[in-house]
């Protein structure tokens, strides 16, 4: 969006008069829907000059990075993080596994690293990803399961010593 502002901002200012660029402002609702170089043109009236040109591709590089962003977004604007709920799940996964039999160490040592990792990549979001808690949780319930073998292996340890 800033680079799209800045953009508007190069074309008011490169226009050839600021006065008339002023009578005949540019429709930022114009420009955003149709960002080829020649319907910009086509509203300025005249060809872009070299600088204006590469400004362009770069609007038209974060439009398309914007779309994107938003193709992927819930309705309130962010997504939830995969490896913090998937941390969750495979910590879930470790205690109900212990019922089971199967991988819960790994489900558990799983749990643990994706929800750290979960967590980092929900800092450095700066709030477009969501899911703190269900990293937590993961966090909780695989170090919770391992704390629990390991008190388990060293009593069993000292019952046989």
């Amino acid at each position: 969006m800033r680079y799209l502002l800045f953009l508007i901002g190069i074309l008011f200012v490169t226009s050839s008069s600021l006065e008339g660029a002023l009578a005949r402002p540019v429709q930022p609702a114009v420009v955003a829907n149709d960002l080829s170089r020649e319907a910009v043109e086509n509203q300025l009236g005249r060809k872009l000059r070299f600088r204006e040109r590469v400004a362009l591709g770069i609007v038209r590089g974060k439009a398309r990075k914007q779309a994107r962003k938003q193709r992927r977004q819930g309705s309130d604007g962010t997504v939830v993080d995969g490896l913090a709920l998937t941390s969750m799940i495979l910590g879930i996964l470790a205690f109900v596994g212990v019922a089971f039999g199967g991988f819960t160490l790994l489900f558990a040592l799983g749990a643990l690293v994706l929800g750290i990792v979960g967590l980092g990549r929900i800092k450095k979001s700066y709030g477009y990803r969501t899911g703190k808690g269900y990293a937590i949780a993961g966090i909780v319930l695989g170090g919770a399961w391992l704390v629990l073998v390991l008190l388990i292996i060293s009593i069993i340890l000292l019952a046989f010593n």
